[in-house]
């Protein structure tokens, strides 16, 4: 059962994401890295810089090559995770050690891209239990639960959960359930799969974690039908329903609520050296804001994919059509179509090189939020604004805006270069973001107290960066794993780089067997401008040394590792320096029953 669930996410997952940009994380290489938790993982992605509150459980946004946070998408098992009401997508509220699998597609999803993550299934053949133990960085320590079994002939149960902790448990300290996921699953009949989720990230956690520090919560209930043997048939149709609710809190100065129910319909038509991908979505959402009244908004998607294979060359052509309908003050319906398309094409392997290249054009308008919200500048930080530091402005778009929102518009293009031999892999791949018609949605100053969103020209020429991944086994098990990305300007001079790379070692020792991993990383983060709630800062280059060790033997694996080893002093975002050495120790047990 759980390679059957594994190969249909799978498939949906491809047929979508044909081609990733950066490394493309499993499962297995997820938990030999070293993380806090999933926002430390996508901030290694090209062009993904982090906007950070800076206390546990407070949202953590992605300013994505200086773009609006909400300009990135993400989804999980074909299902959005952004909010609709803001566009915006925390990751706190998703442990890594859920999903099995995260890869980044610059030419999907929105202007700056989009990541696709698919949920890791637990084992329910045999009864199965794992729980994992990392405390370090600062003293956050997480319990990670997971147990999965069958319970019947045609039944399943998935259970995970968190314990999350701050200040290692000391007085004065911060703990609580952070999240808590089950999953029953139900064969119907020979052909079909059905699944029923839940899953609650900080809920009823009315207290933040931090005395001055915000929260953010998030239930769900998803329903899934999957048909078994996908890779027999000539459909493979699949069907997600889903229930969201989304709370953001500042104590008691600044509320958001949402509500969202939707669905996604996907199927595939598989013919000769060729698949068509078909996929429906909708949503309806109910949106309550500071001074605006609760709002309700329609969506509708249709995407179609045809992946052609003539031997020599393989083409992607991709297209959407979107509908987003927002009453306004009268009662009566704004509706906007947004459209994108593109091709994408793949060379065969020479001599183990294969060469890509691709396009899409593609419109989004801004959440229904930034044209329609208003509240104090200090009651939420506007970190998508960095030129907004006084704190006395309101945001104020429902005055100064209201009911309307100008289409941003970009035209993404990507060139890459993959060599292959064996077990080694080399990828560098190039990337282009320009906005067509040059206007963008941009916060303006519209009185000496209030600013808001407006659409006005721009001169901002195109982005431009370059991205490389590498994966090098040597002798003895060791292997050297690496991606850099480096952002250019129009003059295709260096204006930021990033690069992390390790030396891998993994061996397995005596009948046991006795298996040990380790690696020694190195990670650079160049000169670069950066903003948090704490203000604008140009931070200067930091270079990071660390060390992981783990042994497993029977189920049971010991971690210890510590990073930043010659205590550099840096800033990942301004206002939150890093001095120390950080040690972390971690346990992973596993059981069969």
């Amino acid at each position: 059962m759980k390679r059957f669930s594994a190969l249909i996410l799978g498939i949906a997952l491809l047929t979508i994401s044909v081609h990733a940009q950066g490394p493309v994380f499993t499962y297995r290489y997820l938990w030999t890295l070293d993380y806090e938790d999933l926002s430390d993982l996508l901030r290694r992605y090209p062009g993904m810089y982090p906007v950070d509150y800076g206390t546990l459980g407070a949202p953590m946004l992605f300013h994505p090559w200086n773009l609006h946070p909400w300009e990135l998408r993400l989804e999980r098992d074909l299902i959005p995770q952004n909010r609709r009401s803001d566009g915006l997508f925390d990751p706190n509220l998703q442990p890594a050690s859920e999903l099995d699998t995260i890869r980044f597609d610059v030419l999907t999803g929105l202007g700056a891209g989009e990541f696709h993550t698919q949920t890791r299934s637990i084992v329910v053949d045999t009864p199965y239990t794992e729980v994992q133990v990392r405390e370090g960085w600062h003293g956050y320590g997480t319990i990670d639960l997971a147990h999965g079994q069958r319970v019947y002939r045609s039944m399943t149960l998935e259970m995970t959960g968190r314990l999350v902790w701050y200040n290692g448990l000391r007085p004065q300290t911060a703990s609580r359930f952070q999240r808590v996921r089950a999953r029953v699953g139900f064969d119907l009949r020979k052909r079909w799969r059905a699944g029923i989720t839940y899953a609650g990230s900080n809920v009823d956690a009315d207290v933040p974690t931090h005395p001055s520090g915000p929260y953010s919560e998030r239930e769900e209930a998803i329903f899934e039908l999957d048909e078994k043997d996908s890779l027999r048939t000539v459909l493979a149709p699949s069907v997600r329903v889903y229930v969201r609710q989304d709370r953001e809190d500042w104590g008691g100065t600044f509320r958001l609520r949402e509500g969202l129910a939707g669905w996604v319909v996907q199927a595939h038509a598989k013919l000769p050296r060729q698949q068509f991908t078909f996929r429906q979505s909708a949503s309806y959402a109910e949106i309550g804001y500071p001074k605006v009244p609760e709002l309700h908004e329609t969506t509708d998607e249709l995407l179609a994919q045809d992946s052609i294979d003539v031997g020599t060359v393989g083409a992607r052509l991709f297209g959407s059509l979107r509908s987003e309908a927002v009453p306004n003050d009268r009662e009566d319906r704004s509706r906007h179509i947004l459209s994108s398309g593109g091709a994408e094409v793949t060379t065969g392997s020479w001599k183990g090189f294969q060469a890509s290249a691709g396009t899409q054009y593609v419109e989004e308008l801004p959440p229904i939020a930034w044209a329609r919200a208003r509240y104090h500048i200090a009651d939420r930080p506007l970190l998508i604004a960095s030129q907004f530091r006084d704190t006395s402005l309101v945001y104020a778009a429902d005055v100064f805006y209201p009911g309307e929102r100008g289409v941003d518009r970009y035209l993404k293009s990507t060139l890459g270069l993959v060599w292959n031999r064996g077990n080694t892999q080399l990828e560098v791949t190039g990337l282009a973001l320009d906005r067509v018609g040059h206007f963008s949605n941009q916060f303006a100053v519209m009185s000496d107290t209030a600013l808001t969103l407006k659409y006005l020209p721009t001169d901002e020429k195109p982005l431009y960066g370059v991205n490389l991944t590498a994966q090098v086994p040597l002798r003895y098990g060791l292997r050297i794993d690496s991606w850099s990305f480096a952002q250019l300007t129009p003059e295709l001079q260096r204006a930021e780089t990033r690069a992390y790379s390790r030396l891998y070692f993994e061996r397995s020792f005596f009948t046991a067997p006795l298996t040990i991993r380790s690696h020694i990383s190195y990670e650079y983060f160049g000169p670069r401008d950066a903003y948090s709630e704490r203000g604008l800062a140009k931070l200067g280059a930091a270079q990071l040394v660390g060390f992981r060790l783990s042994a497993t033997i029977q189920g049971v694996t010991l971690i210890w590792g510590t990073e930043n080893v010659f205590k550099q002093h840096y800033q990942l975002v301004p206002g939150y320096p890093m001095m120390a050495k950080e040690e972390y120790i971690g346990i992973i047990w596993r059981l069969w029953l």
